[in-house]
């Protein structure tokens, strides 16, 4: 036998090897099935990414789009010299409730501290109490700053006066 045939005779499982060939040929097809379910979970994921980043794209794009609406009411707001007083402070409440809009219909933003809201510790920062006719004690009276949750998570807590749940005496 030539050196050749003994080398291709001892690479070559003959038949007493066929068991470990077949453990090897399953181990293999094993190890190539997990291959395949990590693939496929890793496309799913990179799909579910993906969506997330149009999602995100589009709700930017829509808020960039609302907040410009807002910049152009203002500069009709100071392009009206002659407007009287309550009808400038009517298209400046219109504006701003434009602007809350805005920020809290197109993004994941909601705006914590609202007159009449009953003032949670987590939430708002009580800067000071009033006395307020018909309001409950810890109602918002005023709001000095709103807070920001945003996604679920607060950023900052909304700075407020509260009343006093005391009713004025005369």
């Amino acid at each position: 036998m030539s050196s050749r045939e003994a080398q291709r005779s001892s690479a070559d499982p003959g038949p007493a090897d066929g068991g470990a060939l077949g453990e090897v040929l399953a181990g293999n097809r094993t190890a190539t099935l997990d291959l395949v379910r990590a693939l496929d979970a890793h496309r799913e994921h990179t799909e579910h990414v993906l969506r997330e980043l149009d999602r995100v794209e589009r709700d930017l794009a829509r808020l960039l789009s609302g907040i410009t609406g807002a910049l152009d009411a203002f500069d009709r707001l100071l392009a009206h010299d002659d407007a009287d007083f309550e009808s400038y402070r009517a298209s400046v409440h219109r504006t701003r409730q434009l602007l809350i809009d805005v920020l809290c219909n197109n993004s994941e933003l909601e705006l914590i501290g609202w007159p009449g809201e009953l003032a949670d510790p987590e939430t708002h920062h009580v800067a000071g109490v009033a006395e307020a006719a018909g309001l409950p004690r810890d109602a918002v009276v005023k709001v000095l700053k709103h807070g920001i949750r945003y996604r679920g998570e607060l950023v900052y807590r909304a700075s407020v006066i509260v009343a006093s749940g005391e009713e004025k005496q005369q």
